[in-house]
């Protein structure tokens, strides 16, 4: 560790004779600290909270930090706000944010799966009937009543928790089935033209894998490398894709993405140091700019909230609709509209995050506070999935559909509490269901075994 912290000097020393201003040379700093962090966790633990400080650490520190060098007037995704105010409000959060996820040890993340393949081995029947129960509700979505729609869409992330579970008890028999579900997975990505599902699926998978089977330094690098790759053709290829198959001029597939992917790549000045290609990824990954944005505007007009807006968005998440008739809609533009100093129309994706309805709420100190509380919240969380793991070690996997947008740095924090709530709600109740099943199961296994001539 102390030979990092000197290799963190040196790279602070080394960017600001590139022209890093401090500020921005130590973000860029701590987000190495967080990348080492996520990687020599990658075989100890499941390397969920790493994970999660990871994003927000590309989201808040090193996409702001490299935006503030290239940056220039006509760019509109702009910060807003010198780099010194914004970086004393992201670093100290992200230290937060770190300090709630870790707040206490949790087991759920070096859990035993040799124990988990008794109780899964005993339901392979039932694993089978959740993968095929899930594949039919994702191909039925769109036939779903709106009422409907978000609680089959969480039921539908039932078939990873499946597959997850027949993989761990057989890998050589079921690792097919898990790719083949990615390959699934791939196939509904290119028909809709939306890839955030898969990209976040294929990490949750990676960092079961790795906790699994331990793979070398070399070949997690590797892995992770691709990946990079991968996730940069995506983005500038997937404007072009859409274009070309949401008007209906060519079908979707395979074949149309790898065409606009090929067109894109030749597009691009890498010898020339590309800005523009390398801004518009970096705009994709840089939720500091609504931050930064929503900052501008709030200190102007000095219209600070409280939790005026915290209390809605918790009205939303736990009360249905005919009890809240006037709750705010998961999507809704009429906060982002009223607080980020921008207007954006229905149809444009965009949300406040956690760190921008801290700062509507309190100001500086608001950030502070809704980063640490979001750290609690999580935390709050992963003790009630332990308390799963006395029924059978296999309900440990339900963490990843519970916290599927809780991760995402850009998620409105409305969408965030609603599907955490909702989701920790139907898996309690799946949990509950087979509860009595697992413990059944389990015990006649153990009474065949303790009379095998019975």
């Amino acid at each position: 560790m102390f030979l990092f912290i000197i290799a963190l000097l040196f790279l602070i020393f080394f960017l600001q004779q590139n022209g890093f201003d401090l500020s921005s040379a130590i973000a860029v700093a701590v987000f190495m600290y967080y990348f080492r962090m996520f990687f020599l966790q990658l075989n100890k633990t499941i390397a969920f909270r790493e994970f999660v400080l990871l994003l927000y650490a590309t989201n808040y520190l090193l996409a702001p930090a490299l935006i503030y060098q290239i940056q220039d007037d006509s760019y509109y995704y702009g910060q807003k706000i010198p780099a010194e105010d914004f970086f004393i409000l992201t670093i100290p959060a992200l230290f937060l944010l770190q300090f709630g996820l870790f707040i206490r040890s949790s087991k759920i993340f070096e859990i035993d799966f040799l124990n988990v393949v008794l109780g899964s081995a005993l339901n392979q029947k039932l694993l089978t009937r959740w993968l095929v129960f899930g594949i039919v509700i994702t191909l039925m979505a769109n036939f779903l009543p709106a009422g409907l729609a978000f609680i089959g869409y969480l039921l539908a992330m039932i078939k990873y928790i499946a597959a997850y579970g027949l993989f761990i008890i057989n890998r050589k028999k079921y690792k097919f089935l898990l790719f083949g579900l990615i390959i699934f997975e791939v196939l509904n990505a290119l028909r809709a033209g939306m890839f955030g599902d898969l990209l976040m699926w294929i990490f949750l998978t990676f960092l079961l894998w790795c906790f699994l089977f331990k793979p070398s330094t070399i070949l997690k690098t590797s892995i992770f490398a691709i990946g990079v790759l991968v996730f940069f053709v995506i983005q500038i290829s997937k404007g072009d894709y859409r274009s070309k198959t949401w008007a209906g001029s060519e079908e979707s597939g395979f074949s149309t993405f790898t065409e606009s992917a090929t067109e894109s790549l030749a597009a691009v000045d890498f010898e020339g140091g590309d800005n523009q290609t390398i801004l518009f990824v970096l705009t994709r990954l840089n939720q500091g700019w609504i931050l930064a944005s929503t900052v501008k505007n709030m200190d102007e007009k000095q219209n600070f909230q409280q939790l005026n807006l915290l209390k809605r968005y918790f009205a939303s998440a736990i009360l249905p609709r005919f009890l809240a008739p006037d709750k705010i809609n998961s999507g809704d533009k009429e906060v982002f509209n009223q607080f980020s100093g921008h207007y954006i129309k229905d149809g444009t994706s965009m949300g406040l995050g956690v760190l921008a309805d801290g700062y509507i709420a309190y100001g500086r100190w608001g950030v502070y506070l809704f980063t640490f509380g979001l750290g609690l919240l999580f935390y709050v969380v992963f003790r009630l999935v332990e308390t799963w793991i006395d029924i059978s070690p296999f309900f440990v996997l339900f963490m990843y559909p519970i916290f599927f947008y809780a991760v995402r740095p850009d998620c409105e924090t409305q969408t965030l509490l609603g599907h955490m709530v909702k989701s920790t709600l139907i898996f309690s109740v799946v949990v509950y269901y087979y509860k009595k099943q697992f413990g059944k199961r389990i015990n006649l296994q153990s009474l065949a075994s303790a009379n095998p001539q019975g």
